[in-house]
């Protein structure tokens, strides 16, 4: 588990849940780590889905993993509890699906859960995927037009988080980051769709490679936000620093000593801006 290093900055105004400065738990797939996070009090709690190679019921788990403690069943339950213990804590929950098997059992068990989506007030529930091929065009595991009509079909009022895939195949990818065709194959989903509540995930040191089509990608999707994800330097953060804050969550992680130094390196050569 890690916590993204951002510390929320409400006001009298604003949603627990909404912009600038979300504190987000990631990668929450166990009981020891749910616990955990939620005594940290952070805001959103992402975890990941996918059908038990054990059981065949939705669990949380990321591969290679096929199995865990914690299922997708306790998750909701767990989560709930604390929400209705400490409405003033209550925490927002973001489900990554690693399994298009799993996406519709797992909407059915959301529905059938008495906490989420009763009201307009309670925690906002975001339904991710990686829906296109991004940087590296590695395939993406989700056919992207069967995973958005399940999520509206299912839970139309939650927030759609729709990606790309990435593939780290060396600098050049990096550099380039998103290109121009994966903002418009994003935007032409999108408007088919006719989707509105949606956050686009994108890794944050790619976009910063290609600012100017992030900008484009909000522009097009004038109620969108951008969830950015992955390393982040403090260079990084600076650009991210420039953006709109009612529009940009960071769920980032601090590069480890060996990718820092691979980063000042790379931006000292010219690779990377």
């Amino acid at each position: 588990r890690s916590l993204s290093t951002e510390r929320a900055m409400e006001s009298d105004s604003g949603s627990r849940w909404e912009p600038p400065g979300v504190e987000w738990g990631h990668g929450v797939n166990s009981m020891a780590e749910l616990s955990e996070t939620l005594a940290d009090g952070v805001h959103f709690i992402e975890a990941d889905v996918l059908l038990s190679a054990n059981t065949g019921q939705p669990v949380m788990a990321h591969p290679p993993a096929t199995h865990s403690d914690l299922s997708l069943k306790d998750f909701l339950r767990i989560c709930a509890e604390h929400n209705e213990r400490d409405p003033k804590n209550a925490v927002a929950i973001k489900l990554d699906f690693k399994d298009p098997d799993a996406v519709e059992p797992s909407l059915d068990l959301v529905n059938r859960s008495p906490f989420w989506g009763r009201s307009e007030r309670d925690p906002p529930v975001w339904l991710n995927a990686d829906v296109l091929p991004g940087p590296g065009h590695r395939p993406p595991l989700f056919d992207a037009e069967t995973f958005i009509r399940q999520c509206l079909n299912r839970r139309p009022k939650d927030t759609l988080s729709l990606g790309w895939t990435v593939h780290h195949t060396g600098i050049d990818v990096v550099r380039e980051g998103y290109h121009d065709a994966h903002i418009d194959e994003m935007i032409a989903l999108c408007q088919k769709h006719s989707v509105s509540n949606v956050t686009f995930a994108v890794h944050s040191l790619f976009a910063q490679q290609a600012a100017h089509r992030m900008m484009r990608l909000l522009h097009a999707c004038p109620q969108s936000t951008m969830t950015f994800w992955g390393l982040a330097d403090s260079q990084v953060h600076r650009w991210l620093d420039s953006l709109d804050e009612q529009r940009t969550y960071r769920d980032t992680l601090p590069p480890g000593w060996g990718e820092w130094v691979n980063l000042v390196l790379a931006r000292a050569l010219g690779y990377l801006t």
